[in-house]
């Protein structure tokens, strides 16, 4: 196992790594460059290695097959399996919250015009595109 196969295997795993946190990047979450980015670099480096085998040397290794799989199975995973869906409902920043009511605990209707006027409120939407 020589260093250049380390590397490209690194550069592989490190695209799958920086999935999370730059999608977690307000900035960087449009357009996921930083990680395009290592998975581009990584599919060049697995064929530059490929191709800069020696007669004398296997052709694939199993660090050059693991590394080159990673890079091919995040193309698909990407665009299938981790985009989330972008809302067309959904509200900008700085827009008035709609209108809403909940169900209490005991049944009672309670506006969201009501709930606010007790204070500030605080909502959480976990938002899932199962």
């Amino acid at each position: 196992m020589d260093i250049f196969s380390i590397v490209v295997f690194s550069v592989a795993f490190l695209a799958w790594a920086s999935y999370l946190p730059v999608s977690k990047s307000p900035r960087l979450r449009q357009t996921m460059w930083p990680t395009l980015a290592l998975v581009g670099l990584s599919l060049i480096l697995v064929l530059v290695r490929i191709g800069l085998r020696g007669t004398d040397e296997p052709r694939f290794t199993l660090l050059d097959i693991v590394s080159l799989a990673m890079t091919l199975l995040f193309i698909p995973v990407y665009f299938f399996a981790l985009r989330v869906p972008r809302s067309s409902g959904r509200p900008n920043v700085g827009e008035m919250f709609p209108a809403v009511s909940f169900t209490a605990d005991d049944g009672r209707v309670l506006s969201g015009t009501e709930l606010t006027q007790r204070g500030p409120m605080l909502f959480v939407f976990f938002r899932g595109f199962w």
